[in-house]
């Protein structure tokens, strides 16, 4: 079989990865990543090339040898120099990395000192308080490896939501095409929406199943395919670490299916109260009345069945949704196309890869109406933060880009740190000027709670400050919460008009879907923004958007749905009172 760019792409990866562990020269492990990067942007698949005995086109930094390694990948999948060193780096080495503040380097280090060679002994080592004392660790990176083990554990054998989509997308498409599918729909809590997820869930009806099984056996993202479970569940085990799971049930119970593997345990079992009350019942195989079996061929069979309006996806986690279809208060959910502009991203100004023209321009593509260019400044030196002299300047430069009419209104912005005082990093006769400031935190993340909410609730009453930036500062699977008082937070957003971020990077999420709702409930006002640091990071606006249906948000409850004119009076009602 033929094996795709993307698969030899993540070999290279592994490759890259594995060298840097054992401490070989950087030079050739960032060639496999360039490679792998090159790959991924190639237009054509190395393997059609291939087997039209066409040559691979050029691409930067992939010479003869690397070459000769794509071609063979692209035929069986791996290459000796990959098999060679999973033997001498294992995968539980490699896992290490998943630890914020474990490099290839520090495990070195470790190894050598403490012969660690796995998470738990990681953990173990954690606990007894024997990293600090590494030579070039310290308590602060201690502290830090600690609390990312923390939340890696939490997050263990779990993938992101937009790799668990793309697996998703990928396994319905794949089933799709076969002949003998009748219907295929992806469930489980991918469908919901759910930032991380542990498994990938499909329902499908298919004439014959051996079609579907050999397809699964040879998909290049299965690392081994399970037996046939009772005739009706097959499970592989995927290269991303978690599981696909696939149930296969007659066409006429297809509906029903889906809702039972869509929604949480605690949806089904008030969905399975419900059915009681109309004297029906939820068996294994499909929905029964007192006559037997009812045919139930898609969700809005069941969900009719049982008297309650279709609940979305996104809010079936037996959060009262039950009880607000029946009631007539489901909210009329955030859709995508509401969007009407992107309030956070940033650009080669600090740790961007684009230009604001750039930003503009991709934000015109989208169909925005208006975007915020909204810099680092000085307190995040990492990030190429700006001084109060590169601020005006830089302000300069947006406004001669606003003025240019790039056919978009570009917003001028700024992310600005929260000192560990709960001030502001530059003075207020500088960000003044701005049309409106973001707030944010990038230090002192050890805070005890009561100094760390108090320094959040002075820097919401600045009057400048519109936007309270990734509330919690999590980072989802690598970096835990700050240690905050979010109902307190919510209240002082409240009291003040502050609005609250739910920042779109899948990797943070934040705020979470229960805030979200928190925040609605207190009249509190949201902000989805992408956080973008390249052009094509402003497609995170997606993630966010699902993450705010999760917490029942509408687009009265965004503010960026509105006009920008109306926008910019809500982002500076502060400044008048």
């Amino acid at each position: 079989m033929a094996y795709s760019n993307k698969h030899i792409a993540r070999v290279f990866y592994q490759i890259a990865t594995r060298l840097e562990v054992m401490g070989e020269s950087p030079f050739r492990a960032g060639s496999y990543r360039k490679a792998a990067e090159a790959l991924l942007r190639l237009p054509v698949e190395a393997a059609d090339v291939i087997s039209g005995d066409g040559d691979l086109p050029k691409m930067p930094g992939v010479g003869e040898v690397l070459a000769s390694k794509i071609k063979t990948i692209a035929r069986t999948g791996t290459v000796d120099l990959a098999e060679r060193l999973k033997a001498q780096v294992p995968d539980e080495l490699v896992e290490l990395l998943r630890v914020r503040g474990i490099t290839p380097l520090r495990i070195q280090q470790i190894r050598k000192a403490l012969d660690i060679s796995n998470i738990m002994e990681l953990k173990a080592a954690v606990e007894a308080g024997k990293i600090a004392s590494v030579k070039g660790f310290g308590d602060v990176v201690a502290d830090r490896i600690r609390r990312s083990l923390d939340e890696y554990l939490s997050h263990r054998n779990r993938i992101l939501r937009p790799d668990a989509l793309e697996l998703s997308h990928a396994a319905v498409a794949l089933l799709r095409n076969l002949r003998a599918c009748i219907k295929v729909e992806a469930a489980g809590s991918v469908r919901r929406g759910r930032d991380s997820v542990g498994n990938v869930d499909v329902v499908a009806a298919f004439r014959e199943v051996e079609p579907a099984l050999s397809a699964l056996g040879k998909w290049e993202e299965t690392e081994t395919l399970g037996q046939v479970l009772e005739g009706r569940q097959v499970t592989a085990r995927l290269h991303a670490g978690i599981e696909l799971r696939v149930l296969f049930v007659p066409e006429d119970h297809f509906g029903y299916h889906v809702v039972v593997r869509t929604g949480s345990a605690g949806h089904v079992a008030a969905l399975a109260e419900a059915a009681k009350a109309r004297n029906l019942k939820f068996d294994e195989e499909f929905l029964r009345g007192k006559d037997g079996q009812i045919a139930t061929p898609d969700e809005e069979s069941v969900y009719s069945l049982l008297g309650i309006p279709v609940v979305p996806p996104e809010l079936r986690e037996a959060r009262g949704e039950i009880e607000a279809a029946v009631e007539g208060r489901l909210p009329g959910l955030l859709r995508l196309e509401e969007m009407m502009g992107d309030l956070h991203c940033h650009t080669t100004h600090s740790d961007g890869a684009g230009s604001p023209a750039d930003m503009a321009r991709e934000g015109r593509s989208r169909g925005y109406k208006y975007i915020a260019v909204s810099d680092h400044t000085k307190n995040v030196s990492i990030a190429n933060g700006m001084d109060a002299a590169r601020a005006l300047v830089y302000l300069d430069g947006l406004e001669r880009l606003a003025a240019s009419n790039p056919g978009i209104a570009v917003l001028k912005a700024l992310e600005v740190d929260i000192l560990k005082d709960g001030t502001l990093d530059l003075p207020d006769d500088v960000i003044e000027r701005f049309d409106f400031i973001i707030g944010s935190i990038h230090s002192h993340f050890s805070l005890p709670q009561e100094e760390m909410t108090a320094r959040v609730v002075k820097a919401l009453e600045h009057p400048l400050v519109s936007i309270f930036a990734h509330p919690t500062g999590r980072l989802i699977g690598s970096r835990s919460s700050i240690p905050l008082d979010v109902d307190e937070v919510i209240r002082t957003a409240s009291r003040t008009g502050t609005v609250l971020e739910l920042n779109a990077n899948p990797e943070r999420l934040d705020i979470n879907d229960r805030n979200c709702r928190a925040a609605k409930a207190a009249g509190v006002k949201v902000a989805i923004s992408s956080d973008a640091h390249a052009v094509d990071q402003l497609d995170h606006m997606r993630f966010g958007v699902v993450q705010a249906r999760r917490g029942w948000l509408e687009a009265t409850d965004v503010v960026n749905t509105l006009p920008v004119g109306e926008l910019l009076s809500v982002l500076r009602r502060k400044r008048a009172q």
